[in-house]
């Protein structure tokens, strides 16, 4: 059964770091994953290299619970355009 994680404001996008699987990321690896999302939209293989401790399937979930609170898919329709 999918987990449908609601779209919400937050404050402070970092105590909400922790996402069902109970994984928690910290600061930095927030930062990077951000970073290299930016380089890599949705190239998880990509960014995974960056992430030896994480698994694939950590990665993406991450991606999926907190990609409206990051606004990562406003990311994805800019790389869209400039293609």
């Amino acid at each position: 059964m999918a987990r449908h994680v609601k779209p919400m404001l937050v404050k402070n996008p970092l105590e909400h770091a922790r996402g069902p699987d109970r994984t928690l990321w910290s600061r930095w690896e927030i930062q990077l994953f951000l970073e290299q999302y930016l380089i890599h939209p949705k190239d998880f293989v990509r960014i995974a290299t960056h992430f030896p401790h994480k698994t694939y399937s950590q990665l993406i979930q991450f991606y999926f619970d907190f990609k409206w609170v990051f606004e990562l898919k406003k990311y994805d329709r800019t790389q869209k355009a400039d293609e």
